[in-house]
């Protein structure tokens, strides 16, 4: 009994080792190289309290006017590194946006008459991502997810008002938001952050696509509602990422 079961293990032996053999030769790999990003994302900001909601109050009307995120376009330049076929790590700088607008047909005290709003309030970040990569080796390429951590210089902190008044009077006006007396915005943001994406080889480089999510851990701003304190924090949705990742070695590629 002892022989046959032998003889069962050995034609399973080979046939696991032939399958390992096959998998090394077509399995891809990362590379190491220069990466440029650009993408579309939804920037916004966002409570740590999910039962209040961001708003500009309308005081002739009936509610208050919850904000919509604006499309903003986020690229970044940093550099990979492959530390095996399935893991790499990565460092570099990029520029997002993230902010808030405000539209509405106000109905004014004199109900034949409105009073048209677009309020827009926009951040602008240096962001130092780092991150750490594992794919799934395809031939030729793979898919993969990533843990991307990232530092964020506030650059700016704009407002951009544009009012039709009763009458047809018209106001533009834009306000640096670190002048005003109160705001007391944090230079530095930091963000967790999740990706998922795949990429093929072109010639000895790579063209990837990704979606991904960061979240700000650091509160931009704060107030009190019904005695609990809230915060404002920074939250960006990639919807899509397009790069390109220009390798100096294929190390771990194939």
């Amino acid at each position: 009994m002892k022989g046959s079961t032998m003889l069962l293990k050995a034609p399973c032996l080979k046939v696991l080792c032939i399958v390992l053999a096959v998998s090394v030769k077509v399995m891809g790999g990362a590379g190491s190289g220069i990466s440029v990003k650009v993408g579309a994302a939804k920037g916004w900001f966002t409570t740590t309290d999910k039962n209040y909601k961001i708003m500009i109050p309308n005081p002739y009307g009936l509610f208050p006017i919850e904000a919509v995120s604006p499309v903003v376009v986020p690229f970044s330049l940093s550099y990979s590194h492959s530390l095996h076929r399935i893991l790499s790590v990565s460092a570099g700088l990029g520029f997002v946006s993230m902010g808030s607008e405000f539209k509405a047909d106000n109905m004014s005290t004199d109900i034949n008459t409105r009073w048209e709003i677009d309020d827009r309030r926009i951040f602008h970040y240096l962001t130092i991502p780092v991150g750490v990569q594992l794919m799934l080796p395809i031939r030729n390429g793979g898919l993969y997810a990533s843990f991307d951590p990232q530092l964020g210089f506030l650059l700016s902190a704009k407002r951009k008002v544009h009012n039709t008044e009763p009458g047809g009077m018209v106001t533009d006006e834009e306000i640096n938001m670190r002048d005003v007396p109160g705001n007391d915005f944090p230079n530095l943001n930091f963000s967790l952050g999740f990706r998922v994406g795949g990429e093929k080889a072109v010639g000895k480089h790579a063209l990837f696509f990704e979606s991904g999510y960061d979240y700000g851990l650091v509160n931009i701003s704060e107030a009190v509602f019904d005695g609990e304190k809230v915060g404002t924090r920074t939250g960006v949705l990639t919807i899509l990422c397009v790069g390109f990742r220009f390798n100096t070695s294929d190390k771990y590629r194939k």
